[in-house]
């Protein structure tokens, strides 16, 4: 645009604005450090919220910590600190959560509860908590799962029974125990994504800050002690170590990468999907076409199928998890039956038809005594 002398009209200034710059810091303690009394914040507020001490305070100590860590994360992610750090610096600051109560789920009193099912000679997938575990036990377990038999694999099943058989149901030494198998499967995790995301031309300190030290992760796998830090571990080892394989078609390790996944599947069923990853990798490495595609993927069927026998059979479980597969569809939360005249208990018959009656009725009279209609 041509401006004449005496217009009005002023130039067009352009304003480029720019990313603040990354911070160079090799090792930036003050955040490791901060992060750290972050943990520990929110870890001496839990432990105050939980016995009921503290009130208000105590729970803005676990507010403030959570949020420490948060801001500590986020501005670390701004730095330029070497992997080796970034691992020691994870170990740091889930070591507070090690000891925690635990945080954010009570999915981990579950878990007890269908040990103790387990450990009864019941089969959990098949017999809900409130059918065949103690009453200290159910008494610790959310309203909703009472009712509710076991969704997870045969392998977790076998860990649960063990870990009660270990400890005899003390809760205490329960939630340690979980905790470490948790902290088992975040070093599965530590030792596979840095390597995924070397596949991808990913860089190793990214894949560490975003995909491990994620506060998200570290709350949900080590603070509230869920079965997914096992699944996922097993899960992504068993990936890479697949993938790993195919350049030169080592076939023993390919097949150990996809038995890891199916592992992971007998925690959780979710884990079954690294199986397509793999399998679609190992048919491009054959050339690609349909019928290799096809094949690669009734091998990879197969292969979930023999694992899934062989920990039902080697853990004793049984295969009771088939039918429990659907549980968490199935079982339809409170929002769902306070919309009808009475809601229906889950009762499942099995080897104490007497118990199942009695709790059956109770729940239902329970049910129709708070019902408006």
């Amino acid at each position: 645009m041509t401006i004449r002398p005496g217009s009005t009209v002023s130039p067009v200034q352009t304003v480029t604005y720019r990313w603040p710059a990354a911070v160079v810091t090799d090792t930036p303690e003050l955040l490791r450090w901060t992060g750290f009394g972050g943990a520990l914040l929110l870890t001496a507020g839990a432990w105050a919220v939980s016995a009921r001490t503290g009130g208000a305070v105590a729970l803005g100590v676990a507010i403030a910590g959570a949020g420490l860590v948060v801001l500590t994360w986020a501005l670390l992610g701004r730095t330029r600190p070497d992997p080796g750090w970034l691992r020691r610096t994870l170990a740091w600051w889930c070591a507070p959560l090690l000891v925690a109560p635990p945080l954010f789920s009570a999915d981990v009193f579950s878990y007890l509860a269908q040990g103790e099912v387990a450990a009864n000679g019941l089969d959990p997938n098949v017999v809900s908590p409130a059918a065949g575990a103690s009453a200290e036990a159910v008494a610790r377990v959310g309203v909703y799962w009472r009712e509710t038999p076991s969704p997870y694999g045969p392998l977790f099943t076998t860990v649960e029974r063990a870990i009660i058989e270990v400890t005899g149901g003390d809760p205490v030494l329960g939630i340690g125990l979980y905790r470490l198998v948790a902290a088992l499967g975040l070093l599965l995790v530590v030792w596979a994504v840095p390597r995924l995301a070397a596949m991808t031309g990913v860089q190793e300190r990214t894949a560490l800050w975003l995909g491990v030290m994620n506060p998200l992760v570290l709350w949900h796998f080590i603070g509230g002690v869920h079965n997914d830090a096992l699944m996922l571990g097993l899960m992504l080892s068993g990936t890479v170590v697949a993938l790993h394989a195919l350049p030169e078609l080592k076939w023993w390790q390919y097949t150990a990468g996809v038995v890891l996944i199916g592992l992971g599947a007998q925690v959780k069923l979710p884990a079954l999907v690294a199986l397509a990853v793999v399998g679609t990798a190992l048919a491009r490495r054959l050339g690609g076409g349909w019928v290799r595609f096809v094949t690669a993927g009734f091998a990879m069927v197969a292969a979930a199928g023999v694992v899934s026998v062989v920990t039902s059979l080697a853990g004793g479980s049984g295969f009771g998890w088939v039918q429990a597969l659907g549980t968490p569809a199935r079982d339809e939360p409170w929002p769902g039956s306070a919309r009808r005249p009475c809601g229906v208990a889950s009762c499942r018959p099995h080897s104490r038809p007497s118990t199942v009656t009695t709790r059956c009725e109770r729940s239902f009279e329970r049910c129709c005594a708070n019902s408006p209609g």
